[in-house]
């Protein structure tokens, strides 16, 4: 397993990172991860992220994780665009 986000504590799959790489959105990547670390009857169960309406929440730790792996996609993803852009 590798560490989804460094210093984060949460792990995932080599496979699993491989697949969320290859997602089209971040909305595709995002659904993705979270199906990684939760079932769906959790993801229900949990309401959303912050827990409000006396529900569950999911795991701070884990949603930082997800996010900073979003956000860091984004910035390559504009490295990229930038790069390319330049040297047309």
């Amino acid at each position: 397993m590798i560490e989804l986000m460094p210093k984060s504590s949460v792990y995932i799959y080599p496979k699993d990172l491989k697949v969320v790489n290859k997602k089209a959105s971040g909305c595709a990547k995002a659904r993705y991860l979270l199906s990684a670390f939760y079932t769906n009857e959790e993801l229900v169960q949990a309401g959303n992220v912050t827990g409000a309406n006396m529900k569950k929440g999911l795991n701070k730790q884990v949603i930082q994780a997800v996010i900073g792996n979003l956000f860091i996609s984004v910035i390559d993803f504009y490295s990229l665009w930038e790069f390319n852009r330049q040297s047309i």
